[in-house]
């Protein structure tokens, strides 16, 4: 029976590393929230893809807050676990809500597999920036995810907080309390995404569309993140200026042929 316990604990063990080796180079357990818009109704769904060869049991959460136009507090959540094959996807939570009494919201989805966090996303929707750019079209109902697939929504700009941790969330409000998009910049989307590192650090990408523009260890310094956020937001800004003078060049080029 001892010799059992210790083949079994021996198994377990050996699992987690392996687990903890494919989350380094690409996350293992992969969840996103993705939406579709019909009418004045919009449908949130968080799923989750398992990456890996192996039959895996996991753990999730969803949290969903918000205000409507009268100002009352909205909250949602749901847990729970579910077991996924071999490079299956699955939807574990589909929530539908009415866009118009909608002011705004924050959805959150996290993955996890034997109480470690392995990915998360977030959702924020305003109804006030969207009626400011004038980017909501009715009678629309198409799927979107993070990747720029078309949408109901011509987000212009797009920001995602696909951060972990704390310093990795205040690193997030830090540059989008900064953060300002070049007149012109036009269609574009930017991900904040936070990987496990050595040791006791997390690792910090800035994706602008499909580009890596920036790539760091995270540090838990109030002043180390203030700094990077500044770095960040400036370096954002001078390819985003780069992208609208090339597009006037290219446009000024063309006039001149025809």
């Amino acid at each position: 029976m001892q010799k059992l316990l210790s083949v079994l604990a021996l198994t377990i063990l050996c699992g987690s590393m392996l687990f903890g080796q494919d989350l380094e180079e690409e996350a293992a357990l992969q969840g996103s929230i993705t939406y579709e818009l019909e009418g004045q109704d919009i449908t949130l769904k968080a799923q989750v893809q398992n990456t890996t060869e192996s039959e895996v049991i996991l753990g999730f959460d969803f949290f969903l807050s918000g205000k409507d136009k009268k100002n009352n507090e909205i909250s949602y959540g749901q847990d729970g676990q579910a077991k996924l094959s071999a490079d299956e996807a699955r939807v574990l939570v589909t929530k539908r809500m009415g866009l118009q009494g909608l002011e705004s919201f924050e959805a959150i989805f996290q993955v996890y597999f034997q109480d470690i966090l392995m990915d998360s996303d977030t959702l924020v929707y305003s109804a006030e920036k969207q009626e400011e750019k004038n980017e909501y079209q009715e009678d629309i109902s198409q799927e979107v995810d993070y990747e720029g697939q078309q949408s109901g929504f011509e987000f212009g700009g797009f920001i995602i907080d696909n951060t972990r941790t704390r310093a990795g969330r205040e690193l997030y409000d830090l540059f989008y309390s900064k953060w300002e998009a070049p007149s012109g910049a036009g269609d574009f989307f930017i991900k904040l995404e936070e990987f496990p590192g050595r040791g006791l650090t997390t690792r910090l990408v800035v994706w602008l569309d499909d580009d890596k523009v920036v790539e760091t260890n995270l540090r838990p310094n109030y002043d180390y993140l203030e700094g990077l956020a500044g770095y960040v937001n400036a370096r954002l800004q001078r390819i985003l200026l780069q992208r609208i003078e090339t597009g006037k060049n290219l446009s000024d080029d063309l006039q001149g042929i025809y």
